[in-house]
């Protein structure tokens, strides 16, 4: 049904990648991708930080 709608549209622009999953991210915002973007970015930088706190003082 779904398929039937927009066959070679997705695919298309995104041939390499599930026309479903295509269609999903050509809807989504572009900065609501580039704000989970930045916020997993974010939360990397604080864990190392986290993790280097706590073990630098157990190696000095």
């Amino acid at each position: 049904m779904f398929s039937r709608l927009r066959p070679q549209s997705a695919s298309h622009t995104l041939p390499h990648m599930d026309p479903v999953l295509a269609q999903q991210i050509r809807t989504l915002p572009p900065s609501k991708v580039a704000h989970d973007r930045r916020v997993r970015y974010q939360t990397v930088i604080y864990l190392t930080l986290l993790i280097a706190v706590i073990t630098l003082p157990l190696m000095l």
